[in-house]
């Protein structure tokens, strides 16, 4: 039997064209620093770092080159996705995969920025919904799906407004497939736990700036406990079970 696994989501980090630059009075850089020197001191090995989308905020080559050698030997394995804010064709590489396997689980990587509406929504190419049944169908392994937008509502207004535009499709392509446990996002910068039907939808807050829950119109979050980074652990059991937590600094 595969032993457990361990995995690491950074997500929104929103990085600027120069490292130190800062956003919205944040220096994104130094807080990405704080999240790995943490992630690091607090786990031995990890075998998954999951980039979950906004790894910049303009989409700059050289930003993702820059990314991508701060990340290097975090874990045995890194991959990332694309945000709203990200471009796409600059992430391409070995880092973007689709899926791969963890023990005895497959993990499966959307692409969310199908349909932009360029205030933050997007939604899955009828080509990507019909490659993750497909990736069902074929593999009943206990199934963890990740993608950068939210696709249930957070009770945030403004940011249901730029959710995953097409969510009842994605729960339609997962309807029927049991081996699907969770559903993990980025997009919202905040914490955010919930269940649709058996399956565990899970998000993370952001390396920039945090987003206040609950709210009708844009607003930070201003309670200092919840202001800093943070990133999510998730640990794969070799039973199919999962538990994960999120870690703020």
């Amino acid at each position: 039997m595969p032993a457990d696994a361990l995995i690491v989501q950074i997500t929104d980090l929103h990085l600027q064209p120069e490292p130190g630059e800062y956003y919205r009075g944040f220096d994104l850089a130094a807080r990405l620093h704080q999240v790995l020197v943490e992630v690091r001191r607090r786990f031995e090995q990890v075998d998954l770092l999951l980039l979950t989308g906004d790894l910049t905020h303009h989409g700059e080559a050289a930003t993702y080159n820059w990314l991508a050698e701060q990340v290097e030997g975090v874990a045995a394995q890194t991959c990332w996705i694309p945000g709203n804010h990200d471009i796409a064709e600059h992430m391409t590489g070995s880092l973007w995969q689709r899926s791969l396997s963890l023990a005895g689980w497959q993990v499966v990587l959307l692409d969310s920025t199908a349909e932009p509406d360029g205030c933050g929504s997007g939604a899955l190419a009828d080509s990507e919904l019909a490659a993750l049944q497909q990736q069902l169908a074929d593999n009943t392994q206990p199934t963890l799906v990740v993608l950068h937008h939210n696709p249930l509502a957070t009770g945030s207004a403004w940011q249901d407004a730029v959710m995953l535009s097409n969510a009842p499709q994605f729960w339609q392509a997962l309807t029927g497939h049991l081996q699907v446990s969770a559903v993990l996002h980025g997009h919202i910068h905040q914490q955010f736990e919930q269940y649709q039907g058996s399956v565990e939808v899970l998000s993370t807050p952001a390396i920039a700036p945090q987003f206040k829950p609950q709210q009708a119109d844009f607003t930070l979050e201003d309670n200092p406990a919840h202001t800093g980074p943070a990133f999510r652990w998730l640990r794969l059991m070799s039973d199919g079970s999962l538990d994960s937590a999120v870690v703020r600094l």
